[in-house]
């Protein structure tokens, strides 16, 4: 058979078998494919076509078996000529892309395993993807799966494998505009830019609190309007119940005065504040009623004593909500009025009291949206005596109803609304006024009772966890400065655990002014930060040096007259205190005007001052002990008994339980004083047809007038005093007022044990007082002989003592520069002027101490106890200057001075000199005494 012209259709199977043997051989034994004798052949019906003038070949024998070496070692050839089966050796690259003329001479080295069949790019257009797929299919299910890597850590998963993990690119996100951030490197502290608005309490039961989403501008800037909204900017530390305080003193200096009534009776200022903390509803989730359409509820929820601005951001469901809690730039922070809010407008003499603030903002505001039910009517406006004059007269919208536009009371009428005036919140305000339908009460009538010692007033229980009561001032401090962790704890045992004191702070100056405005500067950050920890646990001392910082004194004398002179520089001020009965002092409570940030922190100082002087015993005099009692029982007026009245002012209540025993039908013109004085501008003769509670009215009205004046508690002034009485401290809850009722015998017997000591006249120092003539004085020089009459030095200090009065004015009038300006020359005629201020030059207070004597020593002029340096020692004595030594609560007298006024002439004295020796003793004397209280310059 001629291999080169070979016609398949004429050859017969086995002879096809033969050949295919004969190619296997060739491709096994490496040669390529194009070297092959056979030529591209034409399949006919007629067999092949060989070429002109050849003839068939003859018949060959059959091949010999290749060596098995020659074959793949995978391949055999029973496997390899199976029926159906097809194999064939993929050919390189260039073998198959290129034509068969261009292969090169050298074939490539065989590759083992299966190849896809060859010529595909022969067929017809889209046969080539279905030419094997049966084969493919069954391959695959045949062929066996390649091995797996064993399991363990380093196994991977097939493919390339996974590279770390990053995370998504993201934009940076910029601060939110509700926080202003702190300088870098200042040290300071982020603010955050909060308004605040309250809710007022609905008059109407039906009403629903919501958040206004769609209105939103509208009911800002009617909240703005009438004094319900305002902006602060505040550290993330920030107490809500100092928000809530903070807010209801802006509301107070609104040009309405608003006023909400506060829980005095309950222990804890947290609890006293008529706001309550409004919050989302079911995470700000869209409600649907059938009479208010779509809405967003709140909630309310009490206020808790250690919640921060910083905890409500991180509520994001109640209070920190993006959506609906911040707007503008500003964290919204709602709170809800406890109590019917009262409006004061107007000129002090004749004020507008309106209630109907309330009623007017939800009947503009019953819903959200504008599609509500067609049938919902908003409810009747509730009335109000402060609308107007009398009459039921409207005023046309934009009128002023008053000389002073802008003072009056600004509200509007529902039909008067425009929506362009609610488009700034900054826009001017028009005053409106409101229409009269019913009268009522005085304000007053919300803080003084009907009547008054009708019943017994029981005292509000001590605070659990006190431990021990006190028996003396002292134990106060003790108690207020217990481990907080005992509060409210249920140990077995009453006494609690003492707390360790802080380190020793020390405040230096120059003179007792510096070291006063220290003081003062402590208390004041004391009263803003809410925390007096740094004055009741840690000891204060105060050191007066010299320009080069070298003491000049110290010691517990300096102190008590630092502590002493401060209280009394408010206390002595009558812009801070008015006087009331028997000369004492209560707050002024200014009514003309509302007290600025920084009075109020002067007020807070002030009331720090009277808690941290009766904690070390000592009276805060000239304040009334009757209007300290009523501070400690947290401004309740119905704690002022008829008991403590007799213990403190029994004339006035003597006067006043005869006034109300008189009854309503009898004779109250011998009153006439009182009613005039305290019960302005009620009149005796517009009295005389008056029922059985008008007459109760009048007494109650006298009394608080008399004690407290014409202002409620509620008043900024008072609310800054208490704030600054109750010593509060983080972490606790125990103020004063609270430790102070815990003493045996109630605060009365507290009252009685620290007003013991205050100084009414010279009875008061003189089982205290130790003047005695040391041995230095010879005997001849220990008496002296005035107007006749021979007397002992110590007779004639103590004769000092107890007369009053001033000697010489001209005299006092020039040494008057060198006196403290705490310093009356107005009492110098009252009987406790002398040894009072005898008994604060040489123990540093006016509160005599029975554990201690005032020790007044007469010595000669080499006695050591005569303290001075010895510089100027012969000098002062020749001046006769008082040695003072306050720490030891003595003063030295030198005997030779007595002598030396004795020698002069008074005959021939000059106008502005004393006239006698009785005279020139007492000038001398008391000019020594008031030029040395806060000077210091022989201590």
């Amino acid at each position: 058979m001629d291999p080169n012209h070979v016609d398949l259709a004429q050859m017969s199977p086995e002879q096809l078998n033969i050949l295919a043997q004969r190619m296997l051989h060739h491709m096994a034994s490496g040669q390529a494919t194009a070297q092959l004798p056979v030529e591209r052949f034409k399949g006919s019906q007629s067999g092949w076509q060989p070429g002109a003038g050849m003839a068939a070949p003859p018949p060959q024998p059959p091949p010999t078996q290749p060596p098995p070496t020659q074959l793949p070692p995978t391949l055999q050839p029973s496997q390899a000529f199976a029926p159906m089966m097809y194999t064939s050796h993929r050919l390189s690259s260039a073998a198959a892309n290129l034509p068969a003329a261009s292969a090169p001479a050298a074939a490539a080295p065989p590759q083992v395993g299966f190849q896809p069949f060859l010529g595909l790019s022969q067929l017809e257009p889209g046969a080539a993807p279905r030419v094997n797929h049966a084969r493919l299919s069954s391959s695959s299910r045949t062929s066996p799966a390649p091995s797996r890597p064993a399991a363990g850590p380093s196994r991977t998963r097939g493919g390339r494998a996974r590279g770390p993990a990053r995370a998504a690119p993201v934009l940076p996100r910029a601060d939110e505009a509700y926080i202003i951030r702190a300088p870098a490197g200042s040290g300071g502290d982020d603010l955050i830019k909060v308004t605040c608005q309250v809710y007022p309490k609905s008059p109407f039961i039906e009403s629903q609190l919501m958040v206004y989403h769609f209105k939103q501008d509208s009911w800002t800037a009617r909240l703005r309007e009438v004094g319900l909204c305002h902006d602060f900017d505040v550290p993330p530390t920030t107490l809500v119940s100092a928000l809530a305080i903070q807010t209801l003193q802006a509301m107070c200096d609104h040009t309405m005065h608003l006023r909400l009534p506060w829980a005095v009776h309950l222990a804890f200022e947290h609890e006293q504040v008529p706001l309550q903390l409004l919050g989302l509803r079911n995470k700000g989730a869209v409600r649907s009623s059938t009479q208010l359409g779509e809405y967003i509820g709140l909630a309310r929820s009490a206020l808790i004593f250690d919640q921060t601005i910083e905890n409500l951001l991180a509520e994001k469901h109640r209070w920190g909500n993006r959506r609906h809690c911040i707007a503008n730039g500003r964290l919204f922070v709602r709170f809800y009025a406890t109590g019917n809010l009262t409006a004061v407008i107007g000129p002090s003499v004749a004020p507008q009291v309106h209630t109907c603030i309330a009623g007017r903002l939800y009947h503009d505001f019953m819903t959200d949206t504008n599609d509500a039910p067609l049938e919902l009517q908003p409810p009747p406006i509730p009335p109000c005596e402060g609308c107007d004059a009398g009459d039921e007269v409207a005023t046309e919208p934009g009128s002023p109803t008053g000389e002073t536009p802008g003072t009056e009371f600004s509200m509007h009428e529902a039909n008067h609304l425009r929506p362009e005036h609610f488009l700034s919140a900054t826009a001017p305000l028009q005053s409106r006024s409101l229409v009269r339908t019913t009268t009522e009460l005085s304000p007053s009538t919300a803080y003084i009772p009907a009547a008054i010692w009708e019943r017994e007033w029981a005292s509000l229980p001590v605070p659990a966890g006190i431990g021990l009561p006190a028996t003396a001032p002292s134990d106060l401090r003790r108690l207020l400065w217990q481990n907080p962790s005992r509060i409210n704890s249920n140990s077995e045992s009453d006494e609690p655990r003492p707390r360790r004191l802080l380190s020793r702070l020390a405040i230096e100056g120059q003179t007792m002014e510096e070291l006063v405005a220290g003081l003062k500067n402590l208390l004041r950050r004391c009263a803003n930060e809410n925390d007096f920890t740094d004055v009741i646990g840690r000891p204060i001392t105060f050191r007066m040096v010299q320009s080069e910082g070298e003491t000049v004194t110290l010691g517990e004398g300096v102190d008590r007259e630092v502590w002493y002179t401060a209280f009394h520089e408010y206390a002595g001020d009558l812009a801070f205190v008015a006087p009331r009965l028997d000369n004492t002092y209560s707050l002024v409570n200014n009514p003309l005007t509302g007290s600025d940030g920084a009075k109020r922190t002067e007020l807070a100082v002030f009331g720090a001052l009277a808690a941290l002087l009766i904690l070390d015993g000592v009276a805060p005099v000239p304040l009334d002990p009757v209007f300290i009692h009523y501070a400690i029982h947290g401004c309740d007026f119905h704690s002022v008994t008829k008991a403590i009245m007799k213990q403190w002012h029994s004339s006035f209540a003597l006067r006043l339980e005869l006034f109300i025993e008189a009854g309503s039908a009898g004779d109250i013109t011998g009153f006439s004083h009182e009613i005039a004085t305290y019960a302005d501008p009620l009149d005796v003769s517009g009295l005389r047809h008056r029922t059985a509670a008008e007459h109760a009215q009048v007494a109650s009205r006298m009394l608080y007038r008399a004690l407290f004046g014409a202002e409620g508690p509620n008043h900024v002034d008072t609310r800054s005093f208490m704030k600054g009485f109750a010593l509060t401290r983080p972490g606790t809850a125990l103020t004063f007022p609270e430790v102070a009722r815990s003493f045996v015998g109630g605060t009365p017997a507290l009252l009685k044990t620290i007003w013991k000591g205050a100084i009414t006249g010279y009875s008061s120092i003189s089982q205290v007082l130790d003047v005695r003539i040391l041995p230095s004085v010879p005997e001849d020089s220990r008496s002296l002989e005035v107007g006749g009459t021979l007397f002992t030095l110590d007779e004639l200090v103590k004769d000092f003592l107890f007369r009053s009065g001033i000697p010489s004015s001209a005299a006092i009038q020039r040494a008057q520069p060198t006196f403290s300006r705490l310093i009356d020359l107005v009492e110098a005629d009252e009987p406790h002027f002398r040894p009072r201020w005898f008994h604060v030059a040489a123990c540093g207070n006016e509160t005599v101490n029975p554990d201690y004597k005032l020790k007044v020593l007469i010595v000669g002029d080499d006695d050591g106890a005569y303290y001075c340096h010895h510089s100027i020692r012969e000098r002062s004595i020749a001046e006769g200057k008082i040695s003072w030594r306050t720490c030891l609560r003595q003063a030295a007298i030198p005997a030779s001075y007595f002598h030396r006024l004795a020698l002069q002439d008074y005959s021939s004295a000059g106008p502005d000199e004393p006239t006698s020796l009785w005279d020139s003793i007492d000038n001398w004397l008391l000019v020594e005494t008031l030029s040395t209280i806060g000077g210091h310059g022989f201590i």
